[in-house]
């Protein structure tokens, strides 16, 4: 099940990785804060597309978490077990928020085609059933 999570619980931005030279992991840690602010504006949207929620989805468990994962594990620095904790969980709360978000908006759009087909079938059902016009 997935646990409910708010846009207000979520934090604006990813806090940066503890002080380090490495210019990959600053690297990683750039891809994976790109990643995290676009799919949190995708959520600050009135009604994003699940289209869009799906695929930020995706980028957070295919490349965001295994960025995240590379980072923790190529830095010998302890302080680096913390941050990755919190960063593990912002990353895990927009995920879930992504996918609340996501099953919102597909009801959405499923009950709007639901409608528009209805709303076809009866005019056409309608328009049959209208006596012919004479003059």
């Amino acid at each position: 099940m997935i646990e409910s999570v708010s846009l207000m619980d979520l934090p604006s931005a990813l806090p940066p990785p503890p002080d380090t030279s490495d210019p990959n992991v600053l690297q990683a840690f750039a891809i994976v804060q790109n990643g995290y602010l676009a799919a949190h504006g995708v959520l600050n949207l009135g009604r994003p597309d699940p289209q869009q929620l799906r695929y930020h989805q995706g980028r957070v468990t295919s490349e965001l978490i295994p960025l995240l994962d590379a980072i923790s594990t190529s830095t010998p620095d302890p302080a680096i077990i913390p941050w990755s904790y919190v960063t593990a969980k912002s990353l895990a709360d927009l995920y879930n928020c992504l996918s609340q978000r996501e099953a919102v908006a597909q009801h959405r759009f499923d009950s709007r085609i639901t409608v528009e087909m209805y709303t076809d079938s009866y005019l056409a059902v309608k328009k049959r059933q209208l006596p012919p016009f004479n003059r």
